[in-house]
C-alpha cells in the first residue's frame, strides 16, 4: 500500500497532467504561442528560460536545508543534479541572446543545438544521479562526513562537466546541424533526451522512489511527464528556434522543475511542522518531568539519631519510581520505595496515584501491612490487571528504635554495625495484582547503631556494564559496607556512584532509586 504522506496530494498530479495536455490542445486549437516580432521572440525566450534556471537555483538551496534537517543525502544530490540542469539552460539562454557565440560557429545552429545539448545533459544529470543511489554498494545516507564529502565530489564533478560542455561549445568553429526540416523528427537531437526522460520514467525514478521515499523525489518522478512534452514538442514540432513549440518546451521545462520543487516544499513544511510538534511535546514531558520531580521530597525529616536519604533518576523523560518520607499518626515514620511498571507517561500517573493513596492511607495506619493491603485495592480498582506496583514500606518507631517491614513484590536488606547483612523479605503481591489481597508485615527488627537500611528499585541491581554484567545486590551490599562509616546521604552518593563505574556509557534502560535509613 502506497504512503500518502510520501507522494504529492491527487489534486496535484491531475494538475500537472492537465498542464502538459492545455498547450498542445491550444495549439491543435490554432493558438500559436510564438512572436513575428524578433525582439519579442527572444525575450519571450530569455524569460522562460531564467525562470527556469532560477527554480533550479532556489532548489538546491531548500536541499540543502532538506539535508541538514533529514540526513538523507540523496535530496542533496538531486538538488545539485538540477541546478546544474538549470546552468545548462542558463548557458542556452546566453547562447540564445547572443553572449555565447564563437566567431565560426552560426546563430541558426548554436542556439538549437545548444538546446538539445543542455537537455541531454540535464536528462543525464538527473537520471544518473538517481541510478548512482540504486546502488547498493554505494548507499550512502545519514549527516556523516562521508555524505558530506560525497556531496561536495558530486557537485564538483557536474561543475565541472558543464563547465567543460560550455567551453566546448562556444571554441568549436562548427557545430552539427540539427534542424531537418523535410524530416519526420525535425530536431532528431531532442530525440536523445526524449528517451533518457523514458527510461528515466518507466525504470529509474520510481525505484528511486520506492528506495528514498519522499515527497520531493516523487515530485521529481512526476516532473518526467512535462519533461516527455517539452521533448515531444521540442523533437517532432519545432522546426525553428523561439517558434510556438519551441516556447511550449520552455514553458513545460519550468513546469518540470517547479514540480519537485513543490515537493521539496512540502517536504520541508513537513519536517517543519514535525519539529515543531515533537518540541512543544518535549516541552510538555519537561513540564511534567518538573512536576513529577516535585512529587519527590526535597529534603529528607531531622530524626534525632537517625539518617534518612533517597535519590531517583528516571531513565526516560518520564519515570515510574518515586520515594517517600511519611508521618504516621503514632509519631513515627515511614519510608516508601515504590517501582512502577514501565517508565512512561501511563507509569508516572500510577506512580502519583500510588503515592498519593499512601499518603492518604498513612494519616490513618501506622502498620506498613496495613497500610499497603489498603493502598493495593485503590490501585488496583485503576490498573484493572494492566499494571503493578512494587513497594518496600518500613516503618520507623523512634522510641524504641524498631523497624517494621512489610514489601509489596519487593524487598529490602539491612547491613549491620559488624558488616553482617540480612534481608528483609516480600511479604506479599505487588499492589494491582491481586485486588483483595493482604499484605502482612513482617516481625519488627531493631536499628542499632551504625546499621544501614537500604532499598532500591530495578534499575540499581540490573544496571549492566558493557559486557552486559548486572550491577547486583553483592555489588550493593559491598558498596554500602565500604561506606558504612559515612552519613545516609554520603552512602547513597556512593551506590549511585558505583552503578555509573560499573555501566560506564551503557544508558540505563530502567528507573534508578535508593532509599537509605541509618541508625
Amino acid at each position: 500500500m502506497r504512503d500518502s504522506s510520501k507522494t504529492l496530494p491527487p489534486a496535484i498530479v491531475w494538475s500537472v497532467v492537465l498542464a502538459c495536455a492545455v498547450p498542445a490542445l491550444l495549439q491543435v486549437a490554432g493558438v500559436n504561442f510564438a512572436s513575428r516580432d524578433p525582439f519579442r521572440q527572444l525575450a519571450i525566450h530569455t524569460i522562460l528560460e531564467w525562470t527556469a534556471f532560477g527554480v533550479a537555483l532556489v532548489s538546491v538551496h531548500f536541499s540543502m536545508v532538506q539535508f541538514s534537517l533529514r540526513g538523507d543525502v540523496s535530496t542533496p544530490i538531486i538538488g545539485t543534479a538540477l541546478f546544474f540542469s538549470g546552468s545548462m539552460d542558463a548557458f542556452h539562454t546566453l547562447a540564445a541572446n547572443g553572449l555565447i557565440l564563437s566567431g565560426a560557429a552560426q546563430r541558426t545552429d548554436f542556439v538549437p543545438f545548444t538546446w538539445a545539448l543542455s537537455r541531454i545533459l540535464n536528462a543525464l544529470f538527473i537520471v544518473g544521479g538517481a541510478s548512482f543511489f540504486l546502488r547498493g554498494d554505494h548507499a550512502i545516507s545519514g549527516r556523516t562526513e562521508r555524505s558530506v564529502r560525497f556531496l561536495a565530489m558530486f557537485t564538483v564533478l557536474l561543475g565541472v562537466a558543464a563547465y567543460g560542455v560550455v567551453h566546448a561549445c562556444s571554441a568549436t568553429p562548427k557545430l552539427p546541424r540539427t534542424i531537418y526540416l523535410d524530416s519526420p523528427i525535425p530536431r532528431p537531437w531532442d530525440a536523445v533526451p526524449l528517451i533518457l526522460f523514458l527510461l528515466g520514467g518507466a525504470i529509474v525514478l520510481p525505484r528511486f522512489h520506492r528506495a528514498h521515499p519522499s515527497l520531493f523525489l516523487h515530485g521529481l518522478m512526476l516532473s518526467i511527464l512535462p519533461q516527455i512534452a517539452a521533448q515531444c514538442h521540442a523533437a517532432f514540432g519545432s522546426r525553428a528556434p523561439f517558434d510556438s513549440d519551441a516556447n511550449i518546451a520552455s514553458f513545460l521545462k519550468i513546469l518540470a522543475y517547479q514540480v519537485p520543487f513543490y515537493g521539496l516544499m512540502l517536504d520541508y513544511r513537513r519536517a517543519y511542522h514535525a519539529e515543531s510538534s515533537l518540541r512543544a511535546a518535549e516541552e510538555k514531558l519537561r513540564i511534567a518531568r518538573e512536576v513529577q520531580r516535585g512529587i519527590l521530597p526535597s529534603a529528607p525529616p531531622a530524626l534525632a539519631g537517625l539518617e534518612m536519604a533517597g535519590r531517583s533518576d528516571p531513565a526516560d523523560v518520564m519515570g515510574g519510581d518515586f520515594f517517600d518520607y511519611i508521618p504516621l499518626p503514632t509519631g513515627g515514620w515511614a519510608l516508601v520505595l515504590a517501582d512502577v511498571s514501565g517508565h512512561d507517561v501511563g507509569a508516572s500517573a500510577l506512580m502519583a496515584q500510588t503515592r498519593a493513596y499512601l499518603r492518604g492511607v498513612c494519616r490513618e495506619r501506622s502498620d506498613p501491612g496495613a497500610i499497603l493491603s489498603e493502598a493495593n485495592r485503590f490501585v488496583a480498582d485503576d490498573v484493572r490487571g494492566s499494571r503493578f506496583c512494587e513497594v518496600s514500606c518500613v516503618c520507623v518507631n523512634l522510641e524504641r528504635r524498631l523497624l517494621t517491614y512489610a514489601g509489596a513484590g519487593h524487598n529490602a536488606w539491612i547491613v549491620e554495625a559488624d558488616d553482617s547483612q540480612h534481608e528483609l523479605a516480600t511479604t506479599g503481591p505487588a499492589l494491582g495484582m491481586v485486588s483483595d489481597a493482604t499484605i502482612p508485615a513482617a516481625a519488627s527488627v531493631p536499628l542499632t547503631p551504625g546499621a544501614v537500611y537500604v532499598a532500591v528499585t530495578d534499575g540499581i541491581v540490573e544496571a549492566e556494564s558493557l559486557g552486559g554484567v548486572p550491577f547486583g545486590v553483592d555489588r550493593l551490599l559491598n558498596t554500602v559496607r565500604s561506606h558504612r562509616a559515612r552519613t545516609a546521604a554520603e552512602i547513597l552518593a556512593a551506590i549511585f556512584q558505583a552503578v555509573d563505574q560499573h555501566t560506564q556509557s551503557v544508558p540505563p534502560r530502567d528507573d534508578r532509586t535508593v532509599v537509605i535509613l541509618k541508625g
